[in-house]
């Protein structure tokens, strides 16, 4: 049986365990099943303007060759909430075939300021990333070069954070959604990691404050995932200083949003309400009920 929205809604915490491993992030609302996008949905452009598109999947794109595209890829699909409040339903498969000739088929489009083609660069490389760390987990004696998936093989690896970081944030400045999102919980992509971060300390300082700065955008278009992000990066202070009326206020509003309530949502709850004062709680509350009016408010 599918799940009904209601039950994705109440199972949002679990699958917001990508932003718990990458950032330490406490994020509430997400869910752990998304259903495939319907061909008709409803989708969003950059600004948040709501339109009606038939979605191409990418499985409808052939993997033989890859020609410069003449037109934008799809948007996203959401699943709509009270007021203006939504919920990302999609999730972006990288195009298959392989990285150089993918890359060169959205270039174009992506110098053009294409925000989606941008993105798409991004993921096709975050998915030789993540197949590449993968294989290595999983063979730790194997020589690493070895292990690189053969469609990846045609960018080299020293390559790919240029790619990755130059076409995220690209996309994520053109008010992308998803890109917004991502830059959050990727770090990797932008700024590397290990000796990468401490070796350039004026580039991670930048990153968050840009992840930041892209999920309050976010935010504001009424994406409860951007809201359920933020009472994350305000609780364990990673990404910005650390604020824990700021967290439950953020928290609140997607509450609000969402309309949830059930024992994992009041056992959260009570887990920000420890570190508060009754005053603060109170407080937090209010600021909460702001947010979600500026944000998410018919």
């Amino acid at each position: 049986m599918e799940p009904s929205a209601v039950d994705r809604r109440k199972d949002y915490a679990i699958a917001a365990a990508t932003i718990l491993v990458v950032l330490g992030g406490l994020a509430y609302f997400a869910s752990t099943e998304q259903e495939e996008p319907a061909q008709h949905a409803v989708t969003l452009d950059s600004a948040g303007q709501k339109k009606e598109a038939t979605l191409v999947t990418d499985s409808a794109q052939s993997a033989a060759e890859s020609p410069p595209l003449t037109h934008a890829p799809q948007k996203f699909a959401v699943e709509r909430l009270k007021g203006r409040a939504f919920l990302l339903q999609q999730s972006f498969n990288p195009r298959p075939g392989d990285a150089a000739k993918v890359i060169a088929s959205l270039l174009p489009l992506a110098q053009q300021g294409d925000e989606v083609a941008a993105f798409e660069i991004y993921r096709k490389i975050s998915a030789c990333r993540s197949e590449w760390e993968a294989a290595i987990r999983s063979a730790p004696s194997t020589e690493r070069e070895n292990l690189i998936p053969r469609d990846c093989q045609s960018i080299p690896v020293n390559q790919w954070r240029v790619y990755s970081a130059r076409w995220l944030e690209a996309s994520a400045e053109k008010g992308f959604l998803p890109a917004q999102l991502m830059y959050g919980v990727d770090p990797t992509s932008i700024v590397g990691s290990g000796p990468e971060l401490i070796a350039d300390p004026e580039a991670v300082a930048a990153y968050r404050r840009n992840a930041m700065g892209y999920m309050h955008r976010a935010a504001l278009t009424g994406s409860v995932d951007a809201l359920s992000m933020l009472a994350g990066a305000y609780a364990n202070g990673i990404l910005t200083k650390r604020d824990p009326v700021l967290a439950y206020a953020y928290f609140h509003a997607g509450t609000l949003a969402t309309g949830r309530s059930d024992s994992m949502h009041d056992l959260m709850r009570q887990r920000y309400e420890t570190e508060l004062t009754r005053s603060e709680v109170q407080r937090a509350t209010q600021q909460g009920r702001s947010i979600y009016e500026e944000c998410c408010s018919p």
